[in-house]
């Protein structure tokens, strides 16, 4: 009984914990950070300000967990992603394999309600300066960057270091975008309402859209047919 009573006390403490943290990414992609306060999240989430204080601490802490959190299992994804790509594949199809891999761990997002949130966030991040930019955000997100435009350049020997930063730091931008974005092409339709996608299909058209490109910056005359 005791054990069934705990599990249940466990179970209630994740559920909140949960409910903080979609809460705090609502509204977080809503208002800027600074628009936002504890007590703000707490009315969304429906729980007292003290609990965010036990379970996150400071604002800046729960900001910095909801980051860590999704993008822990982000970069888990992609690097997974880049291992599977099989070696002696020709540069053309190896580069739209590198550009999947990074891609789809958050186009799938995009497709998932309430997970959508968090684009909004790394979006925002990512058009920091580097000094605005929350301390500690940058070498995460620069750390993995290297992984990827590591394998670029794997891909593309030929292209200049300059070609291959450039060529990453234009798809990423444009991919995080375009996934944050969904709302927007929301309001854009005759309904004024988000259009049920399959997380496959959206991932292959974005995958399809960016890698013609990427192939043409780093001069792989990658045509849109292939």
């Amino acid at each position: 009984m005791r054990r069934m009573v705990a599990m249940a006390r466990e179970d209630d403490s994740l559920d909140r914990r949960s409910r903080i943290s979609r809460a705090a990414e609502h509204l977080f992609s809503e208002r800027a950070y600074e628009a936002v306060s504890i007590r703000d999240i707490a009315a969304d989430a429906g729980v007292n300000s003290a609990l965010i204080r036990y379970y996150f601490g400071t604002k800046d802490e729960l900001y910095r967990a909801l980051f860590t959190d999704r993008y822990q299992v982000i970069s888990a994804e992609r690097m997974a992603g880049l291992t599977a790509v099989p070696d002696g594949l020709p540069a053309r199809e190896s580069l739209r394999a590198i550009i999947r891999a990074w891609i789809a761990p958050v186009a799938r997002l995009a497709c998932r309600e309430g997970d959508a949130n968090f684009l909004m966030l790394l979006a925002r991040d990512l058009l920091r300066r580097d000094d605005e930019m929350h301390s500690g955000f940058r070498e995460e997100l620069d750390t993995m960057a290297l992984e990827c435009i590591a394998a670029l350049k794997n891909c593309a020997a030929d292209a200049t270091e300059s070609q291959v930063i450039t060529a990453y730091t234009w798809f990423v931008s444009l991919a995080v975008n375009a996934t944050a974005n969904r709302r927007r092409a929301a309001r854009l339709t005759s309904s004024g309402r988000p259009e049920p996608i399959d997380e496959t299909e959206y991932v292959d058209s974005l995958v399809a859209f960016v890698t013609p490109g990427v192939a043409a910056m780093l001069g792989l005359g990658l045509s849109t047919q292939n």
